[in-house]
């Protein structure tokens, strides 16, 4: 059925939204480095690296 390909417990629909979070976070982060505001653009690298990290934990494991 195709609402199943939307479930959260779906992994390939779980590493699509972790995908659009870390694209949005690494853009948000240049956005800080052009305005000057390091310690968000340094915040938003390091929640965007846990967030691919996640990513690779479930192509690991699933």
């Amino acid at each position: 059925m195709a609402h199943e390909d939307h479930a959260p417990q779906n992994p390939h629909y779980e590493t699509k939204i972790l995908k659009n979070k870390a694209e949005r976070l690494g853009y948000d982060a240049i956005l800080a480095v052009k305005a000057h505001h390091f310690k968000a653009a340094l915040h938003d690298a390091r929640s965007m690296k846990k967030t691919l990290h996640k990513i690779w934990y479930i192509h690991q494991h699933c």
